[in-house]
């Protein structure tokens, strides 16, 4: 396999390159938002299943409810995780970190709640870039990634640096 081209500003590029230096983190991969109809099933089922927890649940921010996706991605969703979010232009419109709070893999969703960067840049090996230049460097490469792994266009997951990184691979391949 070829080596990825250095893409100053890439976390594509720094994944690829330190995989096995990131501690446990996942990344997902969106370009759909959910309806008010999705958010409202996943929240009832979510709060059917922790009624004590009902104030979190309704707390959860619209853009961190993940619907209609398989089984087996909810199963190894990591914990924590870097969310991108793509626009039809391709174009990366929001990085950010996150946390699962609630979760079904039989119906299909995950709940999460944004996480600050710098809890992120923990995970993450020293000299990573900046989230400014993620923004303005990965967008394509998202993309790409998107439609090579995805089943249905709307969202990939990976559940560590070392799955995304042979992802890539294949891309370059």
């Amino acid at each position: 396999m070829r080596e990825r081209p250095h893409l100053p500003g890439s976390l594509f590029d720094f994944v690829a390159r330190n995989a096995n230096g990131f501690k446990s983190i996942g990344f997902v991969i969106t370009e759909t938002d959910t309806t008010e109809k999705e958010r409202e099933i996943v929240r009832r089922d979510a709060i059917r299943k922790n009624p004590e927890e009902k104030d979190a649940v309704n707390a959860i921010d619209d853009n961190w409810i993940y619907t209609d996706w398989r089984h087996k991605d909810v199963s190894l969703w990591p914990h924590t995780f870097i969310s991108m979010h793509l626009n039809e232009d391709r174009e990366l419109v929001e990085i950010c970190g996150g946390e699962v709070k609630f979760c079904s893999s039989e119906k299909g969703y995950v709940l999460a709640d944004g996480i600050h960067w710098p809890q992120i840049r923990k995970l993450i090996p020293r000299g990573a870039p900046l989230l400014s230049m993620i923004k303005q460097t990965d967008g394509e490469t998202a993309w790409n990634l998107l439609r090579a792994e995805s089943e249905e266009a709307g969202g990939v997951m990976f559940p560590n640096a070392q799955e995304l990184a042979r992802a890539l691979a294949m891309l370059d391949g």
